[in-house]
């Protein structure tokens, strides 16, 4: 009487050694046995010889899966340039001396073993990089790739500074030679398996496959890129399952072992609060108004998707970056303005349903007028800004040399002149306004100096507005502005009192009304410009 397939798989399960899970640590711990219909990538086998042979010889027997599966999994794929690959369906497969040799690796196989090479040829150290160190962007392989933008390639360490696995680098290379590796060894293109396996399971509205496609630069690389072209609703959707740690509708999509294993930091990046995981940005203290334990995805353009578990809470981004005039620079920025906002406006409670019989208007809040501007302030000319603003920094500059030369002749005179009782007669109030006002100056020409010779800087902070957070240095310095009102407010009632009474020289006075304007022309510049920051 012929044994049924499922009691061959529990069979074969009893024999051999227990599977493994992490824990919560990452860990390797014994597990149960996984379900055959959702065996995932992050499950695997602790086991020996023994067990092995075991296992090997149940696949002769056909214990798992019939003949013609078993054979389909074996055949090696032949590429687009009819070229046969040693790759069958998760299989590596190969002919020697007639006989069929198949095989399979875990994480730990290297590209090398992959057969993975590139235009300019990889070196030996480079071909020990493991699928593991791509997946962490820590493959150590420096070289072009396709749809690098300019910050990458300039940011791009040199080739053989770092061996595989011990340096994090954001890595175009790592994220599209995965793409290879998942094609040869699966047999699916990229975009229909997205389709297949997370569209179609969620019930993407909008995710087309035929939509989408590879971008090759095959002067330096023959690794295409694959982005996506995705709706913010479906990349809500997205999201939504990462949120419910892989399920949708009682079906595990993901293993949830995956989930918590790729949105765990492996690596620290540029940003001290943001580490790395698999291909996500993970927040590792608080940034931008997010938690630890926070996590993003950031694609070109401003796109990014933020899952907040801690507020069982989803985010999505989404810029039309083929509008004419977009700046990309800017608006990829954008997202990280808005997030504190988002969040400082997010209390945790149930909002009150308005009735749709009675709708009622919304008044645009600042967020999105703040938002709106963004495409307008990125296309503005600031040549005339810039020319103001020098003028502002001249004569605050001038205002301290003077203030400055004015106390060093004062002083020399009254050294002088001590034995004889000469006073000045100045009013209090007008020494304090020089003093007050040249520390003023001379920090507003510093700050003005730094804004305008720093290319980019003036219409970073206009377009995006003062960073809102920043280390206490950097911080003390983007405050500068909120000087100007004070000192202009005090400014400007010396230089009344001095012109009503007619006290100082003529020139004393239009200096004096020169540095007033200056105070008053800078904070208007400041308020219209986004340069006064605000108070957290």
């Amino acid at each position: 009487m012929p044994v049924e397939p499922e009691e061959n798989v529990r069979r074969v399960n009893r024999a051999l050694a227990r599977p493994y899970t992490l824990d919560k640590s990452l860990q390797a711990v014994p597990g149960d046995h996984p379900n055959p219909d959702h065996l995932g990538v992050s499950t695997g086998l602790i086991s020996n010889v023994i067990d092995m042979a075991k296992y090997d010889a149940a696949l002769d027997r056909r214990a798992f899966i019939s003949e013609a599966s078993q054979e389909l999994a074996w055949t090696p794929a032949v590429a687009n340039s009819r070229e046969t690959l040693p790759y069958g369906l998760g299989w590596f497969v190969q002919e020697f001396r007639g006989t069929k040799l198949v095989w399979h690796y875990g994480w730990e196989v290297t590209v090398g073993q992959l057969g993975i090479d590139e235009k300019v040829p990889l070196t030996e150290a480079e071909k020990q990089a493991r699928v593991m160190d791509l997946l962490r962007a820590r493959s150590g392989v420096y070289i072009p790739a396709a749809a690098e933008t300019a910050s990458m390639q300039n940011a791009r360490p040199e080739r053989g500074s770092h061996g595989p696995g011990t340096h994090w680098y954001y890595n175009n290379w790592d994220f599209n030679v995965l793409g290879t590796i998942f094609r040869q060894q699966t047999g699916d293109g990229i975009f229909a398996a997205f389709g297949k396996r997370i569209a179609e399971p969620l019930r993407m509205q909008d995710y087309a496959a035929e939509r989408q496609s590879y971008s090759y630069e095959q002067n330096f690389s023959i690794h295409p890129a694959y982005p996506f072209l995705i709706s913010a609703r479906d990349m809500a959707k997205l999201g939504q399952l990462f949120l419910q740690q892989g399920r949708w509708d009682g079906r595990q999509i993901i293993p949830a072992a995956w989930i918590a294993e790729s949105t765990r930091s492996y690596s620290q990046t540029g940003t001290p609060q943001v580490g790395y995981g698999y291909m996500w940005w993970i927040v590792t203290d608080d940034f931008c108004g997010m938690k630890d334990g926070a996590y993003y995805a950031s694609g070109y353009g401003g796109q990014k998707l933020f899952v907040l578990p801690r507020i069982n809470t989803l985010v999505v981004h989404r810029n039309n970056i083929y509008l004419p005039g977009v700046n990309i620079d800017y608006v990829s920025a954008a997202p990280f303005y808005l997030m504190p906002r988002i969040l400082d406006a997010y209390t945790g409670q149930r909002q009150p349903t308005v009735a749709a019989s009675t709708p009622k208007a919304v008044r645009p809040r600042r967020l999105l007028k703040d938002y709106a501007q963004i495409q307008r302030a990125s296309a503005a000319d600031y040549t005339a800004w810039r020319i103001i603003l020098w003028a502002c920094a001249v004569a605050f500059a001038s205002w301290a040399a003077l203030c400055t030369a004015r106390s060093a002749i004062k002083r020399a005179r009254s050294s002088r002149t001590r034995t004889n009782g000469t006073a000045n007669g100045r009013p209090a109030l007008v020494t304090v306004t020089r003093l007050v006002g040249s520390l003023v100056a001379l920090t507003c020409t510093v700050y003005l100096l730094a804004l305008l010779l720093f290319e980019g800087a003036l219409k970073f902070i206009a377009v995006n507005g003062v960073p809102p957070y920043l280390p206490a240095f950097y911080s003390a310095i983007v405050y500068v502005p909120l000087l100007a009102p004070a000192a202009a407010g005090l400014s400007l009632l010396v230089t009344i009192l001095l012109w009503a009474r007619r006290n100082g020289t003529l020139f004393e006075r239009a200096h004096l009304t020169t540095f007033t304007v200056a105070l008053i022309v800078f904070t208007w510049a400041s308020c219209t410009l986004n340069l006064m920051p605000e108070w957290r």
